[in-house]
């Protein structure tokens, strides 16, 4: 299990830890295509809409359960 360096981001590799370097914890880069990116956003479209539903359903917020007022739902 990976340790706690506040001053630093710590990754689980495998069984493997990864520590950035202190002038790089502020920031991750991440490439992708095109392509990657457009399948990304309609996975992302679909997480919305099955949160949308069940929060309408359930009438709480998905992410901490509180009660939605009527004007929100």
């Amino acid at each position: 299990m990976a340790e706690n360096y506040p001053d630093r981001l710590v990754f689980q590799v495998s069984n493997e830890e990864v520590t950035l370097p202190e002038a790089e914890t502020d920031k991750i880069i991440f490439e992708f295509s095109g392509k990657q990116y457009l399948k990304y956003i309609g996975w992302k479209q679909k997480v919305e809409k099955r949160i949308a539903i069940q929060e309408l359903e359930t009438g709480k917020r998905f992410f901490d359960g509180e009660k939605l007022s009527q004007n929100k739902l």
